[in-house]
């Protein structure tokens, strides 16, 4: 075969960071996208520091920045819509790290990773996988038109629906039924999520609005919560988290049409998210939403034995709480990139042999796999705590406003201080002699 090539399955964030990533170091890649990119589902997304310093190093960071309002302020409601816990978290944390939290629309975060490709002509959509075969030599796809592509390797990143991920599945059923079962069934939903973006103000009153913008709200209930964020000028996004009546595994996990969602919020509708507002008031106000089960999990193989990784929401799941998926898919691109990028560059002009990729995908899973159950494990109590799930998570809860911010602080910066920035590329916090 010619030179080095990724083939990425998947065109959300994963795949396009990936993407942008790769054209930086000069190594030739493909994405195929089974939909269109950036698509409108109302849809919402974080971008925490330590993705910022990433995000600064691709040339993303200042168009994300410049169009959002950073996050400043959060505030915390019991179950009767009272006020318990005025927190400046944000505040202390920006003053370290200088960078702000920011809170976006999904199809804007993902336009803003496309637009940053100087060669559209490598993102391919409305072409899907439909199957692939590897040799020594290389990973050939099969695409749902019947075409034939050819690359070096091949990265799972589409997501939890992963069609990679089905593939392996069944290529290890004879020899590893255990894995090839968790593949299909290692994801498991114990809540839902109704989601939206909605106009920040009352539908039938322009002038008042849900929350200030740079103002985060979170409401806790027995068995459900609610986050909203005004993150953009206008715009707030949201959450009501349900949990489900009995855990729920992949492949079986509902998909919920209206029906579904006027169902939930006939019963959770009218409860408050914040002071003076509900959520069937910021569902009136919505420009779009939908519900979904928030699965999660962390699958126990990553890899198969010759060509083909993994990446993302298709190895790792994360509960949408604490917005931790997105920033841990892009931690996950930037260790694999930092073990792929120099063992290409040392190659030269030839191919890397199967055990040359094996040895990068296992110094890559080494490193991000922790990571990966950290940020999983942690989402998985804060979804938890917010529904105020057992006694003691109801008592931590009460506990929580008597710590300083100050330590909260230092918490989450302790989290986020071993997330890798790329090594090809300048380090944004270092300082010029």
């Amino acid at each position: 075969m010619g030179s080095f090539k990724v083939l990425i399955a998947g065109g959300s964030v994963s795949g396009l960071t990936l993407a942008n990533v790769l054209e930086k170091a000069g190594i030739d890649y493909l994405v195929l996208e089974k939909r269109d990119i950036a698509p409108n589902m109302g849809a919402s997304i974080s971008v925490l520091c330590h993705t910022a310093r990433v995000f600064e190093q691709l040339g993303i960071w200042n168009r994300m920045r410049d169009a959002t309002l950073g996050l400043v302020h959060r505030q915390h409601f019991d179950e009767k819509g009272r006020l318990f816990e005025d927190s400046h978290l944000f505040k202390v944390i920006i003053a370290i790290t200088k960078r702000p939290f920011l809170f976006m629309e999904r199809r804007f975060y993902l336009q803003c990773l496309y637009d940053n490709l100087r060669d559209k002509s490598k993102i391919r959509t409305r072409c899907g996988i439909r199957d692939f075969e590897e040799t020594d030599d290389g990973v050939s796809v099969t695409t749902d038109t019947g075409e034939t592509i050819h690359g070096s390797i091949l990265i799972g990143a589409d997501g939890i629906h992963s069609t990679v991920r089905q593939i392996m599945s069944r290529s290890l059923e004879k020899t590893d039924p255990e894995a090839a079962r968790n593949l299909v069934e290692g994801f498991t939903a114990n809540y839902k999520t109704i989601f939206a973006t909605s106009r920040n103000h009352f539908v039938n009153d322009p002038n008042r609005q849900f929350l200030p913008g740079g103002f985060v709200h979170n409401v806790y209930y027995r068995g459900y919560s609610g986050v909203a964020a005004a993150g953009v000028d206008g715009l707030v996004f949201w959450f009501l988290f349900v949990k489900l009546d009995s855990p729920v595994s992949t492949p079986n996990v509902p998909k919920y049409s209206d029906a579904d969602i006027d169902e939930t919020l006939r019963t959770y509708g009218d409860k408050y998210l914040g002071e003076g507002y509900t959520f069937n008031d910021l569902w009136a106000s919505r420009v779009g939403g939908g519900m979904v089960a928030m699965e999660e999990g962390v699958m126990k193989v990553w890899r198969t034995t010759k060509r083909t990784l993994l990446l993302g929401d298709s190895a790792a799941k994360s509960t949408i709480n604490v917005g931790l998926g997105g920033n841990t898919a892009v931690e996950g691109v930037t260790a694999l990139a930092n073990e792929l990028i120099p063992a290409v560059r040392r190659s030269g002009s030839s191919e890397l042999n199967v055990q040359d990729i094996q040895e990068v995908f296992a110094r890559f899973e080494t490193r991000h796999r922790p990571r990966a159950n950290l940020c999983v494990t942690g989402s998985h109590y804060i979804t938890r705590f917010e529904a105020m799930d057992t006694w003691w998570l109801r008592l931590l809860r009460r506990i929580s406003p008597w710590l300083p911010d100050s330590v909260k602080a230092k918490g989450f910066l302790d989290f986020m201080a071993p997330a890798p920035i790329l090594h090809f590329l300048p380090n944004p916090d270092a300082v010029e002699a």
